[in-house]
């Protein structure tokens, strides 16, 4: 797909849509939007006059013209109140717009970025929310559809009205496409089916994608060599699959005295529940109970591509967990990376395993910092519904810096707590500390509790993302299916890390 920022009027270029943003309230076209309803025969201003379009959130407008013998369809895009718009509804505008201009079977978009609206907004952030809304909303996983008649939109150009944002509007741009494409990345492996997306697939599908980014590398620990490592509660939830598990490493600017900020994601590219075996209504959806894995893979190309500074590091544990004659039992004892002894109490409850030695790992790699991500728990939807992902941790700052990139972003966080008295849950009288509480309070919280067990001191963030895996329906740039929720996020900490004390 080609994009581009352009000065000039939207019209001088070939397209089929051209898109205009409209603030509520609007009782006249001036400027650009007086330009632009002038080529439509007034349309635009006899509407308003008629009450029938005043720029009201999420409204859309299409009426049709022509310019110069060419015919084209304008979207106009109402964003509501100026005093309350903010970029998490630019995007959800600009996916709309994507989608709208999908239905209109549009190929080549123009978008026209007026002076009120670059007026009222950061003009690098500005480029970033837009570009990142409408690619993210255009998305369309068809991988496996033998006939595809869905229009794809191959060109879109911003047109400034005003050229002395264009420099900080195409670097915001710029980085919005990065962020979109890894985005893509993660929601595509989500998307993908358990039985092509192995643990080995996925490592296959990981140097596809930094086969010519060379500032990563990518260690692959195998079977063999994590047994060697004592990693056996990573081995223990693969044990009952027939696909062999792996643990892969991602390392951006890491050396031998790196002390890098380490992402660890869950990695479990189908989970039946093993033993403890899951009902089988939606079960369909466990392929992506390796979205952590996904976006972690998926922050550090944009890290790479971004070239940010520091070091970074990504873990990800891969595994398939299923039920079998050589399957992990229900009050097996195994034993972490770290020596401490683990009773299983529930297979279904498998991720914080393969976690706990992928934490294990980084903490033995010099990690200053941990960040993990994980389809974790069920209850961290009865929590918070569908509406944010749950984040614990053992440092303050961090989750102030994931909370305040979350509004930026859009993908929302709520802090839960890590209170003493969830350890007291995962007391095991023949071992260390059981894997799991099977009662029901505190799922998400005895869960993240148990993993603070193998992050020894090292600042460390938890973010629950099941509560947010996928999306029902399409709305703004979020669109039906796999959500890959918490890539952006991490991007963005990747920009800015929190400063710790």
């Amino acid at each position: 797909m080609k994009i581009q920022v352009k000065q000039g009027n939207g019209l001088e270029e070939a397209a089929q849509v051209v898109v205009v943003t409209v603030f509520e309230g609007v009782t006249k076209p001036t400027g650009f939007l007086k330009e632009i309803d002038d080529r439509v025969n007034q349309q635009l201003s006899t509407l308003i006059k008629r009450g029938i379009f005043f720029g009201k959130q999420d409204q859309v407008l299409t009426v049709h013209g022509v310019y110069d013998k060419h015919a084209f369809s304008v979207l106009f895009m109402g964003l509501g109140k100026k005093e309350t718009c903010d970029y998490v509804r630019l995007r959800h505008i600009a996916g709309n717009a994507s989608r709208a201009a999908i239905s209109l079977k549009s190929s080549e978009v123009s978008w026209i970025v007026d002076a009120e609206l670059s007026g009222s907004f950061d003009a690098f952030k500005l480029g970033q929310s837009l570009t990142e809304g409408f690619l993210m909303g255009k998305y369309q996983y068809t991988t496996y559809k033998s006939s595809d008649e869905t229009t794809h939109i191959s060109g879109l150009t911003f047109s400034l009205d005003s050229g002395k944002i264009k420099n900080e509007f195409t670097r915001g741009h710029t980085k919005g496409i990065i962020l979109a494409e890894s985005v893509i990345i993660a929601r595509d492996l989500a998307n993908a089916p358990p039985n092509v997306l192995t643990p080995k697939h996925f490592v296959e599908e990981a140097k596809k994608t930094f086969k010519k980014i060379p500032s990563v590398s990518i260690e692959v620990i195998d079977k063999k060599k994590a047994l060697k490592l004592g990693m056996h509660a990573f081995l223990g939830v693969a044990q009952g699959s027939v696909l062999d598990p792996y643990m892969l490493v991602l390392s951006y600017n890491v050396q031998k005295k790196s002390t890098p900020i380490c992402f660890v994601g869950k990695g479990v590219t189908f989970d039946t529940g093993g033993i403890s075996i899951k009902p089988a209504a939606k079960m369909q959806d466990m392929k992506a109970d390796m979205t952590g894995g996904a976006s972690v893979l998926a922050a550090l190309y944009a890290i790479a591509r971004l070239e940010s500074k520091g070091s970074f590091m990504a873990v990800i544990p891969l595994v398939e967990n299923m039920p079998s004659g050589n399957a992990q039992r229900p009050g097996d004892i195994v034993t972490a990376m770290n020596g401490k002894t683990i009773e299983i109490i529930n297979t279904d409850a498998e991720g914080r395993l393969i976690l706990a030695d992928a934490l294990c790992y980084a903490v033995s790699q010099g990690a200053s910092q941990l960040i993990d991500i994980a389809t974790l728990t069920g209850a961290c939807s009865v929590a918070l519904g569908s509406a944010a992902a749950g984040i614990l941790g053992n440092n303050q700052n961090m989750i102030h810096r994931f909370e305040e990139i979350s509004h930026f972003t859009g993908e929302k966080v709520w802090q839960l707590p890590l209170y003493e008295e969830y350890l007291e849950l995962l007391k095991s009288d023949v071992a260390d500390i059981s894997h799991c509480y099977e009662g029901r309070e505190g799922g998400t919280c005895t869960a993240a509790k148990f993993l603070e067990q193998f992050v020894d001191k090292t600042p460390w963030v938890h973010l629950d993302i099941a509560s947010v895996m996928m999306y029902k329906e399409n709305k703004g740039y979020r669109v039906k299916g796999m959500a890959a929720e918490g890539v952006r996020n991490l991007i963005e900490y990747a920009c800015q890390p929190a400063l710790l004390k």
